[in-house]
């Protein structure tokens, strides 16, 4: 069996026939056979997601600052406590 071909059918996965993404993965409805799958892991590796990296609780919070809506808020509760007006400001916070 030859390996896949390097460039997909134009149309979304999920809208071709599966006789075609058959042919297109050289492949059957019952899977690869032993020999084709273990040269296709060598050649391709194993079919794993990479590590999940965590974010500390300060980088989260830097990243909330990032949204426009956060800014907007921030600047609404300075005009507050500019406009001597803590209480809205502290609601607003």
């Amino acid at each position: 069996m030859k390996t896949p071909h390097p460039n997909p059918p134009h149309a979304p996965f999920w809208s071709v026939p599966e006789e075609a993404l058959f042919g297109w993965l050289h492949s059957t409805p019952i899977g690869l056979a032993s020999r084709e799958a273990a040269a296709r892991l060598a050649r391709f590796g194993a079919n794993r997601l990479g590590a999940e990296t965590r974010a500390t609780p300060w980088i989260l919070l830097l990243r909330q600052f990032k949204s426009p809506i956060i800014l907007i808020l921030i600047g609404a509760a300075i005009l507050s406590l500019f406009l001597q007006d803590p209480t809205n400001a502290g609601i607003i916070l």
